[in-house]
């Protein structure tokens, strides 16, 4: 195989890559971000971005302490940061929100760190964390306010935003809103920016604030849109075609990303008319409860879709018909449900998961969508991930009949170490093999052992044994293992 042809991406497994990360600095993460989208998703998520992001509390603004006691008196260390939090709490739970007569007093400190030409020339990413607050609190209206590289302000609680708040603030490169805000506070910041927002994220209880987000004929370039479900007394029991106006029709054909998460099931009634909407996706998430074959049976008009995450029971099982996706790289699918596959000919990653609301974690015994499925591209899929899952007998059958897989990893997985001592010599192109958080047991030594109610886990001595024996039988694999037999399976 030509290098030229290797993906390293696909070679090197997010927990590999992730371990290098995080011997990087923040500068060199800078660095790297530009490399591929890949890598600056990663790096633009969860702890690194943490890593980036300075917490600015009551503490660190005026009392001169905080993250690494780094206050207003040492501003060249604060302003090497590209993130903000903003945040009305302290640090701690504990002690709760700013005093009522220090507020003046932190909003004040806040301006004057957030106007400095050096902050306002660099950051990145706002993220706001505050109770019953106008913008016009944290911005003061009488001065303009220009963010030239903002590209994300992020939005959680109910910082709101009124109407009549004069406030002159300049970002002409935003492209994401991140909005978790459960009292119609938003609505008028998507206005503004409608025209350059080009990712949407939602989190909302209020069937009104959705609409008024998404019915917008100015969101022309909106190709990213994440929608989250939180109970709410002014949501529908369950969505119906008729809710949703032209322009939100217009909004989801020009979509090129569509994330839904529903565990109230109030899309139910009409995914299958969203899917004949989005017909110009590349990647499609679901996660939520229950999809109807109907809706199912739809996905296979998206023809441009590359990638496919979906977490959901998947009804009336022997109605649905085979996925045909000409152009389908990426398959996350659940593991009680799977989505039986037809012609796929481009997908070689597959990742296989346990559901967090919905029970099995083996596979299941209606159908036999999942033996199908891996023996059509058991010569083509070249990744494989298994994630919350009980390797049973069944499943090792089918891992073992992938002969051209390239990596393969496993996170929060129970399994034998026989198993994966005879898995790993039956895969002959296998480059990278990793356990992460996984349970791994021992097959008992003596017949009565069966009989034990307790799980036994292989001791430090014998996992040292165990990777030392893989690492000695398989040199030209590249082999991961972080915090084996951590407890997964609560």
């Amino acid at each position: 195989m030509s290098l030229h042809s290797v993906n390293i991406n696909d070679i090197l497994p997010y927990v590999a890559l992730t371990t290098i990360f995080d011997k990087l600095t923040v500068k060199d993460h800078m660095a790297i971000m530009t490399t591929c989208k890949y890598w600056y998703e990663i790096l633009n998520e969860g702890r690194f971005l943490r890593q980036r992001r300075f917490k600015l509390y009551m503490k660190t603004l005026c009392d001169g302490g905080g993250d690494g006691g780094v206050g207003l008196w040492n501003v060249e260390q604060m302003q090497r940061y590209r993130a903000f939090l903003i945040s009305d709490t302290y640090p701690t739970s504990i002690l709760g929100y700013v005093p009522t007569e220090q507020k003046p007093e932190f909003f004040k400190a806040l301006r004057a760190f957030l106007s400095r030409e050096e902050v306002m020339a660099n950051v990145e990413d706002l993220f706001f964390r505050m109770d019953q607050y106008s913008l016009c609190d944290v911005f003061d209206n009488t001065k303009s306010w220009h963010f030239p590289r903002l590209r994300r302000i992020i939005y959680h609680a109910s910082l709101w935003f009124n109407s009549n708040d004069n406030i002159k603030i300049k970002a002409p490169n935003l492209r994401q809103l991140e909005i978790v805000d459960p009292k119609m506070t938003l609505t008028p910041l998507v206005r503004i920016y409608s025209r350059q927002i080009r990712e949407l994220d939602m989190k909302f209880q209020d069937q009104e604030i959705l609409f008024k987000a998404i019915d917008n004929d100015t969101l022309i370039n909106l190709h990213s849109l994440t929608l989250n479900t939180a109970t709410g007394n002014h949501l529908p029991k369950v969505f119906q075609t008729y809710d949703f106006s032209a322009n939100q029709k217009t909004i989801f054909a020009r979509l090129k990303y569509l994330k839904i998460c529903d565990d109230d099931s109030l899309f139910f009634a009409i995914y299958e008319d969203i899917f004949h909407y989005v017909l110009n996706l590349e990647t499609l998430i679901i996660i939520g409860k229950d999809m109807s074959a109907g809706s199912f049976n739809a996905i296979s008009n998206i023809t441009k879709l590359k990638k496919l995450c979906l977490m959901v029971n998947i009804l009336g099982y022997y109605d649905v018909n085979k996925l045909y996706l000409p152009k389908l790289e990426r398959l996350t699918t659940y593991i009680g449900s799977f989505a039986p596959l037809g012609s796929v000919p481009m997908l070689r990653w597959l990742c296989i998961k346990s559901h967090c609301w919905i029970r099995p974690k083996i596979m299941p015994v209606k159908g036999d969508a999942l033996q199908t499925s891996l023996h059509l591209i058991s010569q083509q899929l070249e990744v494989l991930r298994l994630s919350r899952v009980d390797v049973d007998p069944t499943l090792l059958d089918l891992i073992r009949g992938l002969t051209n897989l390239r990596a393969l990893e496993m996170r929060f997985v129970k399994v034998h170490d026989s198993d994966v001592m005879e898995i790993l010599h039956k895969l002959p192109a296998l480059q990278v093999f990793s356990m992460s958080w996984c349970n791994l047991v021992k097959y008992p030594e003596h017949q009565y052992d069966w009989h034990w109610k307790q799980t036994m886990y292989l001791e430090d001595e014998e996992k040292r044994d165990f990777f030392e024996t893989l690492k000695l039988d398989l040199p030209d694999v590249s082999i991961k293992e972080i915090e084996t037999n951590w407890n997964c399976t609560g």
